[in-house]
């Protein structure tokens, strides 16, 4: 009975040692979960500076540790206030010059017809006075009258033709004496030039009628054929009419357009006649050809404001011997003036460029970065002129701004999660 008791004591005693020890075991596990959570806690927090319970970035701000700017490239530039030439970016389009663009019409109502090689394909080259085409007519009594004053009127356009010509000549003499002189201005002197080309090529039509009209007047009263020829050199640049069609007089049948020199014209505001009418060179840039630059010479200006408008137009030349300006481009033509005002100056590199315009990061300090709209002036020799946006002294990321873009990008996701 003892013994028993004493074991019964004993059991009794044991079971709050167990008791203890179970309980001991599960707070052991409590705080092990707590401190694996609060690790991953804080490994989660150190992966975002904004997180670490602070208070949160302001809109377009984004903020790195050292280690992660460095991961990410970043350097930052100061920016410089510079004394910067003047530049005014106007609307612009590539023409062909004056006398290089030129229509081959029919000379008769008749039916066209292809020569043996058939027509030449768009965008081939053409030399002056080639072959392109043949009008097919039947004269009747009334029309043979018809071919003869024709042919009276082909020869004294001729004859006109030719005085102008001898008159463009002698002015193009005398504008290259003035221009040796010192006197009359390089401009005079090219568009003298092209008048002479435009008479030429006026008087070259006129005589190449004038022989077929004559040729046709000697066929008698059967079919004759017109012939249709290249008026200049250069690219055909449209086809008009078929084969078998029937074409009126003076219809366009070929659009023939040389250029191997192209011209943009610009109109300039009133405005900025001081600064910039006179400039003597141009950068083209076209939507065509993205980042690229087209060197440009002024050759002429209309020297005459438009009174709708306000403006003037000026006209500037480039070569252009492969053809990659193509009349009809349009862009924007960069005019530089001699005077100069300070700007903004900061890496190109600095730029992020997106649908609703042109960004930089501007270093806030303890490695935040604000997003900030600026307006490019310009950019020349890998540096951009910034109109509005920054002024000088402020820091931005010259490199890595790419990234911090990115970066501020995925932020903006995670928050709308």
């Amino acid at each position: 009975m003892n013994g028993l008791q004493r074991r019964g004591a004993g059991g009794r005693g044991r079971r709050p040692a167990a008791a203890l020890l179970a309980a001991g075991a599960l707070l052991g596990m409590v705080l092990a979960s707590g401190l694996m959570a609060g690790c991953a806690s804080r490994h989660h927090d150190d992966d975002h500076p904004a997180a670490r319970g602070g208070p949160s970035l302001p809109p377009g701000v984004v903020q790195l540790t050292p280690v992660q700017q460095t991961a990410a490239g970043v350097r930052l530039v100061t920016v410089e206030s510079r004394q910067v030439p003047r530049q005014v970016a106007l609307p612009a389009q590539v023409e062909a010059p004056t006398g290089d663009s030129a229509t081959a019409r029919a000379p008769v109502t008749g039916y066209l017809v292809a020569p043996a090689h058939g027509f030449p394909p768009i965008g081939s080259w053409v030399r002056r006075g080639q072959l392109l085409a043949l009008v097919q007519q039947a004269y009747s009594g009334t029309e043979r009258v018809q071919l003869v004053a024709n042919l009276s009127a082909a020869q004294a356009a001729a004859q006109s033709a030719a005085a102008r010509l001898r008159q463009a000549r002698e002015q193009w003499r005398r504008s290259q004496r003035l221009y040796e002189q010192g006197i009359a201005p390089r401009k005079q002197v090219e568009l003298d030039r092209a008048a002479v080309e435009e008479a030429e090529a006026a008087l070259q039509a006129a005589l190449a009628q004038g022989r077929e009209y004559r040729s046709a007047a000697a066929g008698g009263a059967g079919p004759s054929r017109f012939v249709v020829r290249a008026p200049i050199s250069g690219r055909l640049a449209a086809v008009n009419a078929a084969p078998g069609e029937l074409v009126q007089p003076q219809q366009s049948l070929f659009q023939v357009v040389n250029a191997a020199v192209a011209w943009a014209a610009a109109a300039v505001p009133e405005g900025d006649i001081a600064a910039v009418g006179r400039a003597p060179r141009a950068v083209l840039r076209l939507a065509a050809y993205p980042g690229c630059g087209f060197a440009m010479r002024r050759v002429a200006s209309t020297g005459v404001v438009t009174a709708a408008t306000h403006t003037l137009t000026v006209i500037y030349a480039a070569a252009n011997r492969d053809g990659t300006l193509k009349p009809g481009m349009v862009g924007s033509l960069l005019l530089q003036s001699a005077s100069r005002a300070p700007a903004a100056v900061i890496p190109q590199s600095a730029l992020v460029y997106e649908p609703g315009g042109t960004v930089v990061f501007v270093a806030l300090g303890k490695g935040r970065f604000r997003r900030q709209p600026v307006t490019v002036a310009y950019i020349s020799g890998g540096e951009a002129v910034i109109a509005t946006g920054l002024r000088a002294g402020q820091r931005v990321a010259a490199h890595g701004a790419g990234m911090l873009e990115s970066t501020l990008h995925r932020g903006s996701i995670r928050d709308i999660d």
